[in-house]
């Protein structure tokens, strides 16, 4: 066995890969105590787990595994541990939408998702020598070998390699003429039987060391939630979801709620560029179905017009009764993505989204609410989403603020969407709309 060997716990869906579990651990002179996932052993896997500190290790070997082993990374991160799941890379389209989720969520509460058991075995190995606190720097002693430029190269890919400042006190990797590679730290060395295997754990210890502490909640108008969220259930219109999506600090457009076509047109000169007119009526879900929105308007006859046909239209959709016209300026390009408040009967309330103006579906991340701006925006990088990183920073910021919103209210509200929210170049980002629904 390990001299400083972690405290493992395997958890997994029934007693043959439990079984598996232990023996391919033991293998790699691992000890593991082994546990079926279920709600029965959950208090005593927790507990467990708080006992053993900063050594325990919690490793999962199914990706799909219930509330329970979610509930149980927490205490593993609490406590300075290590949370490993097996659990391939994997893409919302494919049919197992579950395993995706609990993925993501995994990824979100600070677990770390191994590709193969070997790289599970690597990680855990890695952790007990290099200690709780993984390191992301590793610096290569020179070769010249074959072996050690392709290891390079890989461990190029994996972003596992970089310059440290004070490299007595970083570990090297060190690669003989043999082909033997070691990794050595204060001293002591490690012998690397699996060097690809090793690279990926590394990997995956360095993205894991990158935590964050904890964030100030932003302040909430209390008075305007209370007001807006009450019975009896509803569809809010535009103009309201919208004024409750502000009380949680989400930024808004330009915009005015009129009631002329003359307040319109004034309004839209004032803007001084195209505007979007659109009819505000409650329980009116998809406004550009029910010819309810104006695109690209300008000049003081066409908004006029427009401002006239959507009254028509809103009186052809019948009660309830429009309640204006809601001119904003039309805004195009930037970072845009949709946001959509999620139930699912494991995970309880998610907020996922995806790139693009409006929900679709699959999603391309998927939050727990509420969630941390740097989980949102991890979440977001990792969705593939095309912004720069000042962009980033502002859709996550309004993804946590709506998290906040979806978690706080609970099932005081169905439905919660903003589609699209915009970042531009610079600024904090915009819903451009909003849907919310509030419950009985």
């Amino acid at each position: 066995m390990l001299s400083d060997s972690p405290i493992v716990f395997a958890v997994a869906p029934d007693k043959p890969t439990a079984a598996f579990a232990r023996r391919a651990f033991s293998r790699a002179g691992i000890g593991a105590a082994a546990f079926v996932q279920g709600e029965s052993q959950a208090a005593a896997l927790t507990r467990k787990i708080r006992d053993a500190g900063d050594r325990a290790v919690i490793a999962v070997l199914d990706s799909r595994s219930p509330r329970a082993s979610l509930d149980a990374i927490a205490a593993c991160g609490a406590s300075g541990g290590l949370a490993l799941c097996l659990a391939e890379p994997q893409g919302p389209s494919t049919a197992d939408r579950d395993g995706w989720l609990f993925g993501q969520i995994w990824s979100q509460r600070g677990g770390l998702c191994c590709p193969d058991i070997g790289t599970m075995i690597e990680a855990i190995r890695l952790h007990a020598f290099l200690g709780p606190s993984a390191t992301t720097s590793v610096r290569t002693a020179p070769s010249r070998s074959a072996v050690a430029a392709r290891l390079g190269a890989l461990a190029a890919r994996l972003g596992v390699l970089s310059a440290a400042r004070d490299k007595s006190a970083a570990p090297t990797l060190e690669i003989a003429a043999s082909g033997e590679v070691s990794l050595c730290a204060s001293g002591s060395r490690l012998a690397l039987p699996d060097p690809e295997s090793s690279l990926r754990a590394l990997g995956l210890l360095a993205s894991g060391a990158r935590k964050s502490g904890a964030e100030p909640s932003p302040p909430v108008d209390r008075d305007v939630v209370d007001l807006i969220v009450r019975p009896p259930a509803r569809t809010l219109s535009e103009v309201a979801s919208k004024r409750l999506v502000e009380a949680y600090g989400i930024a808004l457009p330009k915009e005015r709620l009129c009631a002329s076509p003359t307040e319109s047109t004034r309004y839209a000169a004032e803007l001084g560029t195209p505007a979007v007119l659109k009819l505000v009526r409650p329980g009116t879900p998809n406004k550009a179905l029910s010819g309810a929105v104006r695109l690209g308007v300008s000049g003081a006859a066409h908004v006029r017009r427009a401002h006239h046909e959507l009254v028509r239209r809103g009186k052809a959709l019948g009660p309830p009764a429009p309640l204006g016209v809601l001119v904003c300026p039309e805004i195009g390009g930037g970072a845009r993505i949709w946001i959509a408040r999620e139930r699912h009967p494991v995970l309880g309330l998610l907020v996922a989204g995806g790139a693009g103006d409006r929900p679709t579906e699959p999603a391309g991340f998927a939050l727990a609410a509420p969630a941390t701006i740097v989980e949102c925006r991890r979440a977001l990088a990792g969705a593939g989403l095309a912004a720069q990183p000042a962009q980033l920073d502002a859709l996550a910021e309004a993804t946590s603020r709506l998290s906040r919103l979806v978690g706080d209210l609970g099932d005081r509200i169905d439905l919660a969407e903003i589609h699209p929210l915009v970042a531009p170049e610079d600024g904090p980002a915009l819903a451009l709309d909003a849907l919310i629904a509030v419950s009985d």
